[in-house]
């Protein structure tokens, strides 16, 4: 098969035609971004590189690639833990998200409301629920057992980011290790405790970044294949 051909928008102007494998050059050697337009020959369309579903797993590629290379000094170096490098695309759309979070919260509750009533846990029969610090402390267990585990495993999903087709890894595309894991689910729990704040950081963020996702420097997208 023929390999493609694509024009590229720089400086307000057509650049082109370049193959599809000089232009995944551009992208590694940063002189073109994700934010780029980009249309096939064959094609009238502009649209950001980012979106274009055709090639996404060939740009995700190119920009592993170009993570491998980073200075890994850079990042332990850096003292400002937001200004992060970018990842390899935008989040997944916002609702998309908040429907998983409310699916695995659902999961969560059941799990949580099943300990409470397993005898061996020390409650009272007059007393199922336990007290309110006993019940949070156990919920919030089994929330990062819940996440962490199943983000860690050959999924990289909860069971609700598996339903929407979601998948969360580190910015670079990489499965998640159990600290990183880890670190996501508790600034989640400290976004959702305060009111949800967190998420909204997700509204101004040029990648649709949660504020946890921005810190915990991992991403929420849509899976490919």
């Amino acid at each position: 098969m023929p390999e493609s051909i694509w024009f590229y928008r720089k400086d307000e102007s057509a650049q082109g035609p370049v193959a599809l494998a000089d232009l995944l050059r551009l992208l590694v050697t940063n002189e073109i971004t994700l934010a780029t337009s980009v249309r096939e020959a064959t094609s009238a369309r502009w649209q950001p590189l980012s979106a274009v579903g055709l090639i996404r797993e060939q740009v995700l590629e190119a920009l592993r690639s170009r993570a491998q290379a980073r200075p890994q000094v850079a990042a332990a170096d850096d003292a400002n833990p937001e200004a992060d490098a970018e990842p390899l695309g935008p989040s997944a759309a916002l609702p998309r998200r908040l429907a998983a979070a409310g699916i695995d919260l659902v999961f969560v509750l059941a799990l949580t409301v099943g300990c409470l009533l397993v005898p061996w846990l020390g409650f009272e029969p007059a007393d199922p629920e336990g007290s309110l610090v006993r019940t949070t402390v156990i919920a919030a267990l089994i929330g990062w057992a819940y996440f962490s585990l199943q983000a860690t495993s050959h999924t990289s999903a909860t069971l609700g980011q598996t339903v929407l087709d979601l998948t969360v890894t580190d910015i670079d595309g990489a499965p998640l290790q159990l600290a990183q894991a880890s670190l996501h689910y508790l600034l989640a729990l400290c976004s959702g405790l305060a009111l949800g704040a967190g998420y909204l950081a997700a509204l101004t963020d040029p990648y649709r970044r949660t504020l946890h996702e921005r810190l915990a420097r991992t991403w929420v997208a849509d899976r490919t294949g």
